[in-house]
This record gives C-alpha cells, sequence and structure tokens, in this order.
C-alpha cells in the first residue's frame, strides 16, 4: 500500500510542478506571491510538502498513529522531494534528448536533400 501512495505522491507532485494544466495556477500564485510560487514551481519543495501531508493523513485515517506517522510523514516528505527531483530531471533530459534526436534527424535530411539536389 505505501508503495502506491508513494507513486501517487509522486505523481501528485509532477503534474502540480510541470503540467500544463496546473501552469495558470502557478503563475496565479507566483504573481501573488513569489515565494510560494517558486515553492510550487520546485518539484523538490512541492515534494516535501505532499509527501508530509500525504503521509500524515495516510497515517492519521488508516493507522490511527498519531506520533510515528509525524516521524515517517518527515521521513516521507523527503523521500518524495528526491524522488519527484529525480522523475522531473529524467523529464528533461528525455525531452532534450528527443529535441537532439529531432534536429540530428533534420540535419540529416537536409544533407539528404544536398546530395539528391547535386546528383
Amino acid at each position: 500500500m505505501e508503495t502506491l501512495l508513494l507513486l501517487g505522491l509522486i505523481g501528485i507532485t509532477v503534474i502540480v510542478t510541470q503540467s500544463k494544466i496546473f501552469e495558470p495556477i502557478r503563475k496565479l500564485v507566483d504573481s501573488i506571491h513569489s515565494f510560494l510560487g517558486g515553492m510550487i514551481s520546485c518539484a523538490m519543495c512541492a515534494g516535501f510538502w505532499v509527501g508530509l501531508f500525504g503521509y500524515n493523513i495516510y497515517g492519521l485515517l488508516i493507522v490511527g498513529d498519531g506520533i510515528s506517522t509525524i516521524f515517517w510523514g518527515f521521513l516521507f516528505g523527503g523521500i518524495i522531494s528526491l524522488l519527484s527531483w529525480v522523475v522531473v530531471e529524467l523529464m528533461d533530459f528525455l525531452g532534450t534528448l528527443k529535441d537532439y534526436v529531432s534536429f540530428k534527424s533534420e540535419e540529416v535530411n537536409i544533407e539528404m536533400d544536398k546530395q539528391t539536389i547535386l546528383k
């Protein structure tokens, strides 16, 4: 169950910090308060709070143990923060790789067109 919770909280963090659907909300919050706007645009920052609150809500409602839930909530917040950062960096890397491959593909097509014209 904790694995599903972990994946769900990472998903929530990535959606809030990176998705186009939340972009207007991020811009609105940033225009009202730049610090909070930065917090919800940063996967590590938002991931910590999503993990902390998500695990504490889960712990209090499902497990029902207050003190240890708070401790595990902080630990879970750190884990979600780290894994959310890894996911976002991986998405950025794959996007860059896709752009690079697309650029090289266009470069090859241009070179092939030049060779065709010269024949």
